[in-house]
């Protein structure tokens, strides 16, 4: 028979600091990412946004007028695409950030509960847990909203009801 838990090789309490090092340094990096950066991007959200209900409105309003502007109609639709490419490829990254923080968190209380340490090491371990509640990763955008896939899906839903409401008022 083979034992419950595999054996752990123990970290040592200055791992455990240096890992705690890093993550403060991360929570840092993503505060200063938003405050230097939040309102630019804010800009550039809007800009896209913009930008891409204008270009598929007159895309396909050209389209159901029956003109003969097909390059511009695929232009348009090809900036629009690459435009939220950008969008998702920016909330996935923010988002699998986020959640591989939150899962980091998870697996460090499982291994605190399987694994056998020393004193010093457990102490450690639960200031780093704590260190982790208190200093949670989040991306905002000039801290309006974060900067996730919800976010993603509720711009695409924005840029659709948007599109609609233009057709209607034709």
């Amino acid at each position: 028979s083979q034992p419950l838990l595999a054996p752990c090789v123990c970290p040592t309490v200055n791992e455990i600091r240096v890992l705690r090092l890093v993550y403060r340094k991360l929570h840092t990096i993503s505060r200063n990412l938003v405050s230097c950066y939040g309102l630019s991007l804010l800009f550039t959200i809007c800009w896209i946004f913009l930008s891409c209900v204008y270009g598929f409105y007159v895309s396909a309003y050209s389209l159901h007028a029956g003109s003969d502007v097909y390059l511009v109609v695929i232009e348009t639709a090809l900036w629009a695409f690459l435009c939220m490419s950008l969008m998702f490829v920016l909330a996935l990254s923010c988002h699998l950030t986020v959640d591989q923080s939150r899962d980091l968190a998870v697996h460090v209380q499982t291994l605190l509960l399987e694994a056998n340490f020393s004193n010093d090491v457990k102490e450690e371990v639960n200031a780093l847990t704590y260190q982790m509640g208190i200093m949670q990763l989040e991306f905002t955008i000039s801290g309006m909203f974060k900067r996730n896939l919800p976010f993603f899906c509720n711009f695409v839903g924005i840029f659709c009801s948007y599109v609609i409401i233009m057709f209607q008022f034709e």
